[in-house]
């Protein structure tokens, strides 16, 4: 019976460990062609089981990256071709979250659980490093975004001529990781050859080969544009508004002489109780609500009589107030108390109980007394605020994140891709 068992458990074992979704082999063809693209050719063998794996794969490719200058730079790709199983295989990018995206699939067909392989060629610009003894080609071969495991990974890289690579180094595992489970050899065909096993998902193998200068030709030095352009523009963008904080300043800012100041002891004549606190503070709240009523109160419209509800054997008793209406509003009673005392006592209504419970018409009054003192005096509070002077000061720091993450000044003035100019434009435009 145990032996029917062990082998029943070694069946589903094998059958669970059949339906996982992974990668065989992932294979990498990189060549460097004399004008320093790189064009590279991926295979790659993996066992769809439906989960994932439904249409096809997707590879994602990095946009940007750092260079050997320790400089972020954009990074150019050209689909050349898309197979999978030695036939033509239908495909389309996309660009998202710092990605090119090739989606390989048809959209309209589930694939078969199997084995499939998918034959990726594209070409990469901007990936070697001129360094002052040699030059260099730094590339990582699978990336980080395969949720699967790579069962073996290799890679080649080829010269254009028949030199032989100098040194070659190759790393393994999460993205910053220095660990280097990986082999590096030199064939005798003079290809770089890198080999890694048992690569966990979200891990990469990334490798490196030095060569001799000149196989392939150093682009020009850094000019002036390329290393002071952005200095320049941050000089310029920072001058432009420092010359216009000043002349705001002196057109808007200076405060006129004070005059002798004469201390009065009683309220401004012309304001009520909360129109004064409101002014004193610089903004509505609540508590003025109470301000208004203590004044209807002292002007004898309404009395206030504070009251207890009977608790139980004197305990559990709770505090309430009721409010009588005793005069009518007169045309010298302040807007904000004369409408809180219409919306108070509505009709013929003379009295009002308040238990400190929501009432939607006391939400009404609430409403409308804020509305009724933030338009007679929140304009004049608001004065001197000048929000529009904020905007070119704004927009300035914006055009100048934009062109620190975006534009590149290599190649200006003379280069009619460089959008440099249009923002230094934009920049003087902004302070007119």
């Amino acid at each position: 019976m145990k032996t029917y068992f062990w082998i029943f458990f070694l069946l589903a074992s094998q059958q669970i460990f059949a339906q996982e979704e992974y990668i065989r082999s992932f294979h990498s063809d990189l060549k460097i062609d004399r004008s320093g693209v790189l064009t590279v050719t991926e295979t790659i063998e993996i066992f769809a089981a439906g989960n994932q794996i439904r249409r096809g794969i997707v590879r994602s490719l990095p946009l940007s990256g750092t260079d050997y200058r320790h400089k972020k730079v954009k990074t150019t790709y050209r689909v050349i071709g898309v197979e999978m199983d030695g036939s033509s295989a239908p495909y389309q990018t996309k660009r998202q979250q710092g990605n090119l995206d090739i989606y390989i699939g048809d959209q309209n067909k589930l694939l078969e659980p199997g084995w499939y392989t998918f034959m990726i060629t594209y070409s990469a610009e901007g990936q070697l490093g001129y360094f002052e003894d040699y030059d260099e080609v730094y590339w990582n071969v699978n990336g980080f975004g395969w949720e699967f495991r790579i069962e073996k990974i290799t890679a080649s890289i080829q010269l254009p001529t028949g030199e032989n690579f100098d040194e070659l180094t190759c790393y393994t595992g999460y993205f910053g990781s220095s660990d280097k489970n990986c082999n590096s050899e030199l064939l005798q065909d003079g290809r770089a050859f890198f080999s890694a096993e048992n690569i966990s998902k979200f891990q990469n193998l990334t490798v490196s080969a030095g060569f001799p200068k000149g196989v392939v030709p150093s682009p020009p030095p850094p000019g002036f544009w390329e290393k002071f352009g952005y200095l320049l523009v941050v000089l310029l963008g920072s001058s432009l508004l420092l010359a216009y904080y000043f002349l705001t300043w002196k057109r808007f800012g200076m405060d006129p002489p004070k005059p002798v100041v004469i201390p009065e002891f009683d309220p401004p004549s012309g304001l009520s109780p909360a129109a004064v606190g409101m002014i004193h503070r610089g903004f509505f709240h609540s508590k003025l609500i109470a301000t208004s009523l203590v004044n209807l109160a002292v002007n004898g419209l309404i009395r206030i009589e504070e009251k207890k509800t009977k608790g139980i054997m004197g305990w559990f008793s709770t505090t309430y107030f009721e409010l009588f209406k005793l005069n009518e509003p007169d045309a010298e009673l302040p807007e904000e108390e004369k409408n809180m005392l219409q919306r108070l006592f509505p009709s013929d209504s003379t009295s009002l109980k308040i238990e400190g419970k929501y009432s939607s018409s006391m939400a009404a009054m609430y409403s409308n007394y804020r509305n009724t003192l933030n338009s007679a005096h929140k304009p004049m509070l608001n004065q001197g605020l000048n929000w529009k002077f904020w905007i070119p000061p704004v927009l300035f720091f914006l055009a100048m994140m934009l062109i620190s993450i975006f534009f590149d000044f290599s190649g200006f003035p003379y280069n009619p891709e460089s959008k440099a100019p249009i923002l230094f434009l934009l920049i003087v435009l902004t302070f007119f």
